[in-house]
């Protein structure tokens, strides 16, 4: 009996790649792209939520725990065809429905807890996790993303805990492993995305007054940013 690599061998010289030409959309049914086709413009022109919630500041909710949780005044609403929302000034939230452009400052959304006729009032209670900021994150300071790849790698399995977490910080082997393991899921979730779009590394000031957005490249940092 042949092999498989012997039955390929014998069949593939027999194959060859077929031409290419236009069609219409509407004949194109049942054919396969000979070139990648590539979108010329953003579709939608802006960052939008990914479900009903509340546009906040990560940085603004990132203390919020059960018994201490974080209160912010809505501001406003964003809905999917709707106008475009104002800034979101701080210590404030808005209100946004799945589809509905981010207001220019909030870099996540979380998901909606209060039903409209909760509470009654302007306030909405918004109790987070820290592990979950990091899924929902769409925007990020590019030197703090590469020091977090760099911290990461420097702890990985196989490599020597600085010094300073045994002898200072009293770390046990236990603490060290959850902290490596940590960092590891930190620094693949933020790589991953990065480099699917969904994590945009725009979030620096200087960066951001000489005209310099997001840089696909950045996705690959991993030294510590000076």
């Amino acid at each position: 009996m042949r092999s498989i690599a012997e039955a390929l061998a014998s069949m593939l010289p027999a194959f060859s790649p077929l031409g290419e030409e236009d069609v219409y959309l509407t004949a194109s049914s049942g054919r396969y792209l000979s070139r990648d086709l590539l979108a010329r413009l953003d579709s939608p022109p802006f960052d939008n939520s990914a479900m009903d919630g509340y546009a906040v500041r990560a940085s603004e909710v990132a203390s919020a725990e059960p018994d201490a949780p974080v209160r912010l005044p809505v501001r406003g609403e964003s809905r999917a065809g709707g106008p475009l929302p104002g800034a979101l000034e701080p210590g404030t939230t808005y209100r946004i429905f799945t589809g509905a452009p981010m207001p220019a400052g909030a870099t996540l959304v979380k998901k909606m807890l209060l039903k409209d006729n909760d509470c009654g009032g302007p306030l909405k209670t918004n109790v987070v996790k820290n592990a979950g900021l990091i899924d929902q994150l769409r925007h990020m300071n590019a030197k703090m993303y590469a020091n977090v790849r760099w911290l990461a790698a420097g702890f990985a399995r196989g490599q020597e805990a600085p010094k300073f977490f045994v002898s200072e910080a009293l770390f046990g082997q236990r603490d060290i492993d959850m902290l490596r393991a940590n960092l590891g899921t930190l620094s693949n979730k933020l790589h991953d995305a990065c480099t699917s779009g969904k994590l945009l590394l725009d979030l620096d000031l200087e960066a951001h007054l000489a005209g310099q957005g997001h840089d696909p490249a950045s996705c690959e940092a991993s030294a510590p940013a000076q």
